[in-house]
């Protein structure tokens, strides 16, 4: 009996080698290893996915995605799917480079919003602070409107302005507002300290009272104290050369009775006494380098360097006080 031919079997593939759990073993490990890394060294936000902080993980993430994949592909490939599947290396070459750089391009932005959540309510602290600080600034300048107020009204006197120091009774009128300012300030001075105290214990109640952590609000309290002994110092030498500038007024006002003088031209003056000529241009030229320094702090200008160096370039030697008048 003659069989019938019905063709050949089709040949069945050999299945590869399963290599995949080895590789999810191999992507695990590269994923913590580059959260951790992306935690530890990645860039520090003070905001979120803003385009500036994308650049910056971005650049920050090339290189150790680079290395740290050619570091986890060699253990993969010559460890394991050299021998098993060589031909899956590429794919999974291009797959731990995928994972290795999402993780440490999120990384950083993953620890920041954590901080933020781990910090509490920030945006609600600082605005009670403002408040604060608000309140503070409108005790200060009323405190100070006593101050403000003297010293406008002998403004003309403590510049040394010859027109208003004309006669006798102009210079006494001159010394007696002078006396008022001066007492102003060590009366505005005396109360500084207080004042802050009291802004102080407003600042900590706020910072308490909000949503944050401890962290957060120990570092709050830390940059006031700070700031405010920063305050303390400029506050101390806006009271000294407040004080420095009333003798300097008086010494000029002095230097002006002590002999006859007059005016010649728009600006010179004629002196009989050349010792009284010179102290009253000594205190004349003191006077308003004194002027730009206070106007320097008081203005609340940012960044200002306190000094005791003149503001005004000296022609001349500077001598204390006592020497030209004593």
């Amino acid at each position: 009996m003659t069989e019938a031919f019905t063709g050949y079997a089709p040949r069945r593939r050999p299945k590869p080698p399963i290599t995949w759990p080895a590789f999810m073993i191999v992507a695990i490990a590269a994923a913590a290893g580059a959260i951790a890394y992306g935690q530890v060294y990645g860039p520090q936000f003070s905001s979120g996915f803003s385009s500036s902080a994308l650049t910056a993980a971005f650049n920050a993430a090339l290189i150790p995605t680079i290395l740290g994949t050619l570091g986890f592909w060699c253990l993969l490939y010559f460890g394991y799917v050299r021998w098993k599947h060589e031909a899956r290396g590429p794919a999974y070459f291009n797959g731990l480079l995928a994972i290795i750089f999402l993780c440490l391009f999120l990384s950083p932005f993953a620890r920041h919003q954590i901080e933020v959540y781990k910090a509490g309510d920030v945006k609600g602290m600082e605005a009670a602070v403002a408040k604060v600080n608000a309140r503070a600034v409108a005790e200060e300048h009323a405190a100070r409107a006593d101050l403000t107020k003297a010293l406008d009204a002998c403004a003309r006197e403590i510049r040394l302005d010859p027109e208003v120091l004309l006669t006798p009774g102009d210079r006494r009128a001159a010394r007696e507002r002078i006396a008022v300012a001066r007492a102003a300030a060590e009366v505005y001075h005396a109360g500084y300290a207080q004042r802050l105290a009291k802004a102080r214990d407003a600042f900590v109640t706020a910072v308490d009272q909000a949503d944050v952590s401890e962290e957060v609000a120990a570092r709050k309290i830390a940059d006031f104290d700070d700031s405010a002994k920063l305050q303390v110092h400029r506050s101390a030498k806006i009271q000294e050369w407040e004080q420095a500038l009333f003798d300097e007024a008086e010494a000029g006002i002095a230097a002006l009775s002590r002999s006859p003088w007059r005016p010649y031209g728009d600006t010179q003056l004629l002196f009989d006494s050349r010792a009284d000529g010179e102290a009253f241009i000594l205190a004349q030229r003191e006077a308003g380098d004194l002027r730009l320094k206070l106007q320097s702090l008081t203005a609340g200008t940012a960044n200002v360097v306190i000094t005791d160096e003149p503001m005004i370039p000296q022609t001349r030697p500077r001598r204390p006080v006592a020497d030209v008048y004593g």
